[in-house]
């Protein structure tokens, strides 16, 4: 193969020396994303350079069709690479799929083929013969039918890169801009000497398009020795930037957008391409505060607030100066990382450690006193520092049933609630009773109970557990449809275990402390009432026993009967300590219903002869009601009032017996009497154990109210008075009404 080379060449070798230069170059900086893609690119031109140097400089047209065929790997793939690359430079890198080469090559591979066997298709070039007139060998051909296919598609590929590099250049700025304009340049320029090529406007037979690809490999050489273009790839910047949540927003130095990225673009509500170029208090019309405080200075730090979508958000916000080589500031670089969650966390945590605080504080409080109104009052307190509601009760398990013994609305002080009760049969309650769980009810529907307040839109219960026993629960209401939260229902089940043991601590005290009480006035009691009889007996005994006295027959029966008389006394105050602390101590008695004009024939009975002493007038109805109880114990109810109203009553006294209509499921019976009366103060005192309020007038011991009131407590009742001065008393107690089948009478008659 004979070569002679021309001066038309030698640029040639020289750009082919050049292109594995940069070759050597950005193989040392492979790692970076498209580098292995433009290395593609550069030997592909310089196969094709390389090889029109040799066309150019052989001298027969065996030579000249070799070389052609040659130059042909290079001019088919070179625009493949160059569309890879820019597709790198644009941040459009995952369409580069093994399948999208594929495709890309298929138009290249298919004129390869048709190249290299021109000979028998001629589908690239016909009538090929060479002219060595001038200073090198022009190859001169016609266009076969292929050949304007390969030219299309090379132009679709150089339009379609060019397209890409343009809009990335509206969207770039700085050196990355700078590196695009030079992708640019290096692109635009083969592609307007082709296009020349085609049109026939260089001199026949010379192929312009390798110098062309030579002034395009020195422009990307100088872009890369320059401006690092394989350095810092703006591809490696746009998947930083674009993946990052932190907003980053970059104005130049004449406040005017140059770059927002996706989450900048999402608080500003404004894209990209339309916000760059716009001056930033246009664009953030909306952080007016940002614009006035902080775009006027070099360097800041701080957290700043934004109402976005109608939501206010925090962000901290960094503030950098973006300065030249030489110190020039060129603009600023503000990046604002979204603190809302983590403020709210850190708020969360802070709310947390004060009721932590307070718990310790409240545990601590429970430990200092036990009385049951300080137990109660502390729970109360803990449960609106917890929850800040509107409403807040105490409800305390007792005979089965729940009555709230303190409560708490908003504003006012903690007060007793003794006349309130809750029923278990109201479902949601029962349901907490019964799987011992607190429970969020919000909102509470239109016909769903409210327990306290009848304003109340959400309420959450916590049962008072103390181990397995039920103690009562605490309510807490609000008038917001959904103002509790689980933290503050869990804040409470922490403390409510605490509580309720304290409740238990305090019932215990209370209990003990009652317990000491009538202890002592039982001591003062026997000390006292049965000291007399006891020392009457002794004396008479004495008399009865000494010689001396010569005592007459009738003398010594009264001595004797007067001996009975403190005996019997005597007896009965032991028999009443007896019922009393019987009454005490029952965990048996059986509650059946009561046939009352029965238990008042024995009471009459037992009565008979202080009734005729006194000639008191006893009436009564014919009918009563069937109520529970242990016959027993209101039997001596009966007795004690009955007694009491025949002692106490008027000259004579005039006694009336009866009862009222059912109530809440109880029944009440009360005796009258005519006597003078009862102050406010002697009826506070009036049912404390060994009370006796009129010891000059009335013999008596103190016991038999206190009987009274254990013995309605036990059966579920309640006992009182009412009186004034003047106007006699009337003493009551309650009874739980019988269920009675239909075909039985609700009623009994006295005969």
């Amino acid at each position: 193969m004979q070569l002679e080379f021309t001066p038309f060449a030698f640029p040639l070798f020289v750009g082919v020396f050049v292109l594995l230069i940069l070759m050597a170059v950005v193989w040392r900086r492979r790692s970076t994303r498209g580098s292995a893609e433009f290395i593609g690119m550069a030997g592909f031109i310089a196969i094709y350079a390389l090889a029109y140097a040799f066309e150019i400089s052989s001298v027969h047209l065996r030579g000249v069709q070799f070389w052609l065929k040659i130059e042909y790997i290079g001019i088919v793939f070179a625009p493949v690479m160059m569309m890879a690359v820019v597709l790198h430079h644009v941040n459009a890198q995952r369409l580069l799929t093994p399948v999208f080469y594929v495709a890309l090559s298929v138009i290249p591979m298919m004129t390869l083929t048709f190249a290299w066997t021109n000979e028998r298709d001629h589908l690239i070039w016909r009538n090929m013969r060479i002219d060595r007139t001038g200073a090198f060998t022009r190859t001169l051909f016609e266009r076969g039918d292929w050949y304007m296919v390969q030219i299309v598609y090379l132009y679709l590929l150089s339009f379609i890169g060019l397209y890409l590099l343009y809009k990335g250049l509206l969207s770039s700025h700085g050196v990355y801009r700078r590196q695009i304009s030079i992708l640019l340049a290096a692109l635009i320029l083969p592609t307007i000497v082709h296009v020349s090529y085609i049109f026939r406007i260089p001199p026949e037979g010379l192929d312009v398009n390798p110098y062309a690809l030579m002034v395009s490999a020195l422009i990307i050489a100088w872009g890369i020795f320059d401006y690092h273009l394989w350095d810092v790839m703006p591809v490696a910047r746009e998947a930083v930037l674009q993946g990052m949540t932190e907003a980053v927003i970059v104005l130049d130095a004449s406040n005017r957008v140059v770059y927002l990225n996706p989450a900048a673009q999402e608080l500003s509500g404004i894209t990209h391409e339309a916000s760059v170029g716009r001056p930033a208090e246009q664009v953030f019309a909306k952080w007016a505060h940002l614009a006035r405080n902080y775009w006027n200075l070099s360097e800041a730090r701080t957290e700043i607030a934004v109402d976005i979508n109608g939501v206010s958000r925090v962000f901290d916000m960094q503030q950098t100066a973006l300065r030249t080589n030489r110190g020039i500031q060129q603009g600023r670089l503000y990046v604002l990382r979204d603190m809302t969650e983590r403020r709210a966390i850190v708020n969360t945590l802070v709310q947390r450690n004060q009721q932590l605080t307070a718990l310790r504080q409240f545990e601590a409080d429970l430990s200092r006193n036990l009385d049951l109104q300080y137990v109660l009052n502390t729970a109360i307190e803990a449960a609106v520092a917890i929850t800040q509601p509107d409403v807040v009760a105490v409800a305390l398990n007792t005979e089965e049933e729940l009555s709230i013994a303190r409560m708490w609305v908003g504003g006012n002080s903690i007060t007793a609630a003794p006349h309130m009760k809750l029923w278990p049969e109201a479902s949601s309650l029962a349901q907490i009773l019964a799987s011992h769980q607190a429970e969020i009810t919000q909102p509470i529907g239109p016909h769903q109970e409210r327990f306290i307040h009848t304003a109340s839109e959400s309420r959450l219960v916590v049962p008072l557990l103390s181990g397995e026993k039920m103690n009562g629960v605490l309510i807490i209401e609000s008038e917001k449809p959904q103002h509790f939260t689980t933290n503050m229902r869990d804040m409470l089940v922490l403390l409510m275990p605490r509580i309720a043991m304290a409740v238990d601590n305090a019932l215990v005290y209370e209990e003990r402390r009652k317990l000491i009480a009538e202890l002592e006035a039982f001591a003062h009691t026997v000390a006292h009432d049965l000291k007399n009889p006891l020392a009457s007996i002794t004396g008479v005994t004495d008399l009865l026993r000494d010689p001396k006295f010569n005592l007459t027959e009738k003398a010594s029966q009264d001595l004797l009967a007067s001996i009975n008389r403190n005996a019997s006394k005597a007896t009965q105050i032991v028999n009443a300590l007896l019922m009393l602390a019987g009454v005490r101590v029952a965990t048996h008695f059986e509650v059946t219903p009561l046939n009352m004009p029965a238990i008042l024939r024995e009471v009459y009975i037992r009565l008979d002869y202080l009734i005729q002493q006194r000639h008191a007038t006893i009436t009564a109805p014919k009918t009563w009601p069937i109520v529970l109880g242990y016959e027993q114990w209101v039997e001596e109810i009966w007795l004690n009032y009955v007694s009491n109203a025949v002692k106490y009553g008027g000259q004579p006294p005039v006694i009336e017996l009866g009862y009222d209509s059912p109530r809440n499921g109880q029944i009440r019976f009360w005796v009258k009497d005519n006597g003078p009366g009862l102050n406010v103060e002697q009826q506070r005192r009036l049912f404390q154990p060994f009370t006796r309020l009129t010891q000059a007038r009335i013999e008596g011991h103190g016991l038999g109210l206190s009987i009274v009131q254990r013995i309605a407590e036990r059966l579920q009742g309640e006992v009182g008075v009412e009186s004034e001065p003047g106007q006699g008393c009337c003493f009551y107690f309650t009874l739980p009404a019988a269920t009675i089948p239909a075909e039985q009478p609700a009623q009994v008659k006295a005969s």
